[in-house]
C-alpha cells in the first residue's frame, strides 16, 4: 500500500508530539509491513511553520525544534524508507481547486489531500474536514483510502 501521510505523522520525527500522535505511536507505524510511506514536501513547509508558532518566545525550545527538524530532513533525503512526492504539478492543482470549491479552506490540507488522490493508495489523516469531503463524494472513495491512526492502527493489527 502507497500511504501518504499528513504532517501529523511527521510531527514526533521533528520533536511535537500530540495527543493523537507520538513518537511511541511513530515507532509502531514504521514498523508495518508492506507499507510504502510518502510524504507531501507541503508537510514540511507546515510543519516549519508548526515549529516556528509553538516556539514563539521560546528560544530554547525554537533551537531544540529546528535541530529536530533538520534531522527529519537529514533523514527524509538519504532513506528509501520514505519518499517525497512532487511539490506541485498539474493534475495536483486541479484536485486542489476542486477542494476549494467544496469549502476546504486550509491550503496545507488541500495540497496534502489533492496528492494522496494522485499519488497513493491511502491518506493517514486526523483531519475530520478531508474525512467529511471524502464520506460525502463516491470519486474520492474510489480513488483512495482514507484513515485516522487509530483506524490504521486497528485494520494493521499493530
Amino acid at each position: 500500500m502507497r500511504l501518504l501521510l499528513d504532517t501529523t505523522y511527521l510531527m514526533p520525527l521533528s520533536g511535537i508530539e500530540t495527543d493523537k500522535f507520538t513518537k511511541e505511536d511513530s515507532k509502531i507505524l514504521f514498523s508495518a509491513k508492506n507499507i510504502y510511506f510518502l510524504v507531501s514536501p507541503v508537510s514540511l513547509i507546515e510543519l516549519k511553520w508548526i515549529i516556528v508558532s509553538k516556539s514563539k518566545g521560546n528560544p530554547v525550545l525554537r533551537s531544540k525544534l529546528r535541530k529536530e527538524y533538520r534531522y527529519l530532513l537529514e533523514f527524509l533525503r538519504y532513506t528509501t524508507f520514505i519518499k517525497l512526492t512532487p511539490l506541485v504539478n498539474e493534475q495536483i492543482d486541479d484536485e486542489e481547486n476542486r477542494l476549494l470549491d467544496l469549502g476546504i479552506k486550509d491550503y496545507f490540507d488541500r495540497i496534502i489531500f489533492s496528492t494522496a488522490l494522485v499519488y497513493a493508495d491511502a491518506l493517514l489523516t486526523e483531519d475530520n474536514l478531508l474525512r467529511n469531503v471524502w464520506s460525502t463524494h463516491k470519486n474520492y472513495r474510489d480513488l483512495i483510502d482514507l484513515y485516522n491512526w487509530r483506524e490504521l492502527r486497528n485494520i494493521l493489527s499493530l
